[in-house]
């Protein structure tokens, strides 16, 4: 029977256990978690991937989660004052054709005012009951993701692993035993326990043990390109109806997130450190929320990922892979599409096969490197700012990196009736770049008159008031959580 472990515990280290133990039944699963290890529990935002792993391939249903987690419902992302002058725009995950946001823009007609996501947001609406959902209640649609508490998510998550066989062991590692040929054979605990493992899952976080420590792995860093790198977490009180997106505010040095969980907002600044120091980080804290919320304890995080994250018999996922900062929630949706990678490069799933090893290591190393370059690249547009009211928001304009000006080159060139390569562009669609650089009003002159037609331009002014009709008709949020809660 294979051995397999799983080093780290929190959202990572859980979700990876479940799918592992799904995928693999007849093996042995096993935690190991250090339980000293703080988990601050502020708030954590995730992205459409999410649900759908976690109904179809987990098989935990939307509903536990919100009981168990707080969790609330995520359209997308609103983002406040990252153009300086106080507006917004939405980046929504409902379906959304370039053609008709570009027939609305030629029109002098804002993508938020078309887009469903966007005037359900507007409304505290989500997508229920005339799309994205089914009556009974299960995720069927890419519309959705969550947002919740990460303590109570890795608690109600270790709840359903031991439910399902998953053995859970509790202590720091001490040292790990290499086999002849380089590979994980022993892992010895601090309380002298040795572990028997044919394959290892990295899921430490920034301990990093097994990709860093023991196997070296050279790290790209990220920190000349996006620099905010200190984090101030702390709570908000919200005594109003909850809002079904995140909102990323953008300030002097950085941006501080708000996510709604529970019955509080999560929330955090996320900032240059080089640029401002923590006394003056939270005095912006203050002027912004009106408020002298308590900060737990501050966060120092160097964004850069682990360009071979799978060495031999194991495979860093999460924070242990690597980081680049909060925005857009890429941290667990790169753990579940790494997972799903891991299914499509090793052959017939087989985890201890030795044969081809290092052939299909390198497609799962090249395949997670280009995620992590589309991520960093769709991160990175959200700061082509017009702002200039401080030295953190000018320094972008004058450092894109080469592939995000390919990127955008295509963006300028694209025409959606011809056959583009943007359309590969996972995991972000043509629909959310365009999205996103409309809002920080980079997208061309030529680029919206070359997807402009006629006949959608007419059609745009009847999906207007189409969407509004949908958006009356749908549920507000805290009906549509108590309905999922209920069922």
């Amino acid at each position: 029977m294979t051995d397999i472990v799983i080093a780290g515990a929190g959202t990572t280290g859980w979700l990876t256990a479940l799918y592992i133990k799904g995928h693999f039944s007849e093996s042995n699963v096993t935690v190991i978690y250090d339980d000293k290890i703080p988990n601050i529990g502020v708030g954590e935002s995730t992205t459409p991937n999410f649900l759908s792993f976690t109904e179809k391939t987990l098989g935990i249903s939307t509903g536990e989660l919100i009981k168990n987690c707080e969790a609330t419902l995520k359209n997308g992302i609103k983002f406040t004052n990252w153009t300086g002058d106080g507006s917004y725009y939405y980046h929504t995950f409902t379906h959304g054709e370039v053609d008709k946001y570009c027939s609305a823009l030629s029109s002098g007609i804002h993508i938020d005012e078309i887009d469903l996501g966007s005037i359900l947001s507007e409304r505290n609406k989500v997508p229920y009951p005339n799309i994205g959902v089914r009556h009974d209640g299960n995720y069927e649609d890419s519309s959705l993701a969550l947002h919740f508490n990460a303590k109570l998510m890795a608690e109600y998550l270790q709840k359903v692993a031991v439910e399902r066989g998953i053995e859970t062991v509790v202590g720091n590692i001490e040292d790990v035993i290499l086999d002849n040929d380089g590979y994980v054979d022993e892992i010895i605990l601090d309380s002298k326990r040795r572990v028997k493992t044919d394959f290892v899952f990295d899921c430490t976080g920034f301990s990093r043990v097994f990709v860093d420590k023991v196997y070296k792995s050279p790290m790209d860093s990220y920190e000349t390109l996006l620099p905010v790198k200190r984090a101030m977490p702390f709570f908000l009180d919200n005594t109003d109806s909850t809002p079904p997106y995140t909102e990323a505010i953008a300030m002097k040095y950085g941006w501080m997130w708000k996510i709604p969980v529970g019955n509080r907002y999560g929330c955090g600044y996320v900032f240059d450190s080089d640029l401002t120091t923590d006394e003056e980080a939270y005095k912006e804290i203050c002027d912004i929320t009106g408020q002298t919320p308590h900060v737990p304890r501050k966060l120092t995080f160097k964004p850069g990922y682990h360009t071979k994250p799978m060495n031999k018999n194991t495979i860093a996922l999460g924070l242990a892979h690597g980081f680049l900062e909060p925005l857009e929630a890429t941290s667990i949706m790169m753990t579940i599409d790494m997972l799903n990678v891991l299914e499509k490069t090793i052959p017939h799933g087989n985890l201890i096969n030795r044969e081809n090893r290092d052939e299909y290591t390198e497609d799962f190393n090249r395949l997670a490197e280009m995620y992590t370059n589309n991520c960093v690249n769709f991160v990175y547009l959200h700061y082509l700012t017009a702002r200039n009211d401080t030295d953190f928001w000018t320094r972008f304009r004058d450092n894109i990196p080469e592939s995000l000006k390919k990127t955008l080159k295509l963006v300028d060139e694209y025409d959606f009736k011809k056959p583009n390569e943007l359309r590969s562009h996972y995991p972000f669609p043509v629909k959310s770049l365009i999205q996103c650089i409309s809002g920080v009003n980079r997208l061309g002159k030529d680029m919206i008159k070359r997807n402009t037609d006629e006949y959608v331009v007419s059609e745009v002014c009847n999906l207007i008031p189409k969407n509004k009709y949908i958006a009356a008709k749908s549920l507000n949020h805290d009906e549509r959580l108590n309905f999922l809660t209920n069922n």
